[in-house]
C-alpha cells in the first residue's frame, strides 16, 4: 500500500512556520506552480510512501527515510511476547 503524502512536506521540512495573516503578503512570494514559471516537482518514492515536492533531493530523502523509521518503530510490538 501506498500513501501520496502531498503537503506534509511542508511540515517536515519547516514550511509550517512560514508567516501568516496581513504581513505574510508582503514578506513571502506567492506560490507559483511549476507551470506558471514556479520550481519543478520530482517524485520520489520508498518502500512505502510516495512523495511529490519541489524540495531539494537530499532533504526530500531525509523525509522518507524519516518516515520509514517512524513507520517501523509503530510496527514494533509493545506487548511482552508478541
Amino acid at each position: 500500500m501506498r500513501i501520496a503524502l502531498i503537503g506534509i512536506l511542508g511540515l517536515g521540512l519547516g514550511c509550517s512556520s512560514v508567516p501568516r495573516g496581513p504581513a505574510a503578503a508582503s514578506s513571502s512570494p506567492a506560490f507559483r506552480c511549476s507551470a506558471q514559471g514556479g520550481p519543478s516537482w520530482t517524485e520520489y518514492n520508498s518502500s512505502h510512501f510516495l512523495l511529490d515536492t519541489d524540495a531539494p533531493e537530499g532533504k526530500a530523502v531525509a523525509l522518507l527515510q524519516e518516515l520509514e523509521t517512524l513507520r517501523a518503530a509503530d510496527l514494533i510490538p509493545t506487548t511482552p511476547g508478541q
